[in-house]
Order: C-alpha cells, then sequence, then structure tokens
C-alpha cells in the first residue's frame, strides 16, 4: 500500500515568496538601524565640536584678559589677535589619538572695543563647524577702591 505525501508538500515553491518577504523585512530593519546609528554619530560629533570651540574660545579670553592685566595699554590695531600656539594647553585629539587637524579649526581670535570707561574683549574659535564666541567688559582703570 502506498502511503500519500502530506499535502503541504505538493505546493512546489510555496515557501519561497514568504521567505523572500522576510528578508525583505529584515533588510529593511537593518537599514533603519544603520541610519539611526548614524545620524546619533553626527549628533555627538557636533556636540563635541561645540564643546572644543566653546572650551578653545574661554582659553583665547583667559590669556586675553592675562595680557591686558599685565599690560592694561595693550591693544590690536583693529584686527583680530591670533593667541600663541601655547593658548591651546590641552592638545584636542580624535578618538585615536591623534592630533585633530581639521581644517576649519582655528586657533581663538580675540578682539578688543573700547566701550566708554571699559574693554569689551572678545574671543572667537572654530571646531569643524561650531563657532564659539565668548565675551567680557573689563574696566580700563581699576576702581578707586581696589587700588
Amino acid at each position: 500500500m502506498r502511503r500519500e505525501p502530506p499535502r503541504w508538500a505538493e505546493t512546489d515553491g510555496g515557501a519561497l515568496p514568504a521567505v523572500l518577504v522576510l528578508v525583505v523585512l529584515l533588510s529593511m530593519l537593518a537599514a533603519s538601524v544603520a541610519v539611526g546609528h548614524l545620524g546619533r554619530a553626527r549628533v555627538v560629533a557636533q556636540d563635541i565640536h561645540e564643546a572644543e570651540a566653546l572650551y578653545a574660545a574661554e582659553a583665547g579670553l583667559t590669556l586675553a584678559l592675562a595680557r591686558l592685566a599685565s599690560d592694561p595699554a595693550w591693544r590690536p590695531a583693529g584686527e583680530p589677535v591670533p593667541l600663541p600656539s601655547s593658548s591651546e594647553a590641552v592638545a584636542l585629539s580624535d578618538t585615536a589619538g591623534a592630533p585633530s587637524a581639521r581644517e576649519t579649526d582655528t586657533p581663538p581670535q580675540v578682539y578688543l572695543r573700547a566701550l566708554g570707561g571699559y574693554v569689551e574683549v572678545a574671543s572667537v574659535a572654530r571646531r569643524g563647524r561650531a563657532e564659539a564666541t565668548v565675551t567680557a567688559q573689563v574696566a580700563q582703570r581699576p576702581p578707586e577702591a581696589l587700588r
């Protein structure tokens, strides 16, 4: 007596469309996860550049204020004053540990502007696509109480 094969075994290639649909769905899921991670990586990189620019601008402001404290007559001739390379005490580095050398990175630039009895000191720095500006107003002459 001959035995009949099960009914599911009689359909030739019936599983192929189901497997193809499953492969396409899994590929779409993998692609969306990869795109999501790339987007987050860009956001994190921008945050890092913004923090680096802010710290570099603060370093430039600190050095300019120290220069003004040691020489109150120090003034640029209406042009930005590049600070020495030693102004970046901590070398910025990529994750591999090599110093970063992005073309858009600039040392902090200091601008001075007289405002009555005060001097406005501004320091501007760029890191990647981020730019930070830090300003301070300093009295040109110390008040009588501090003399």
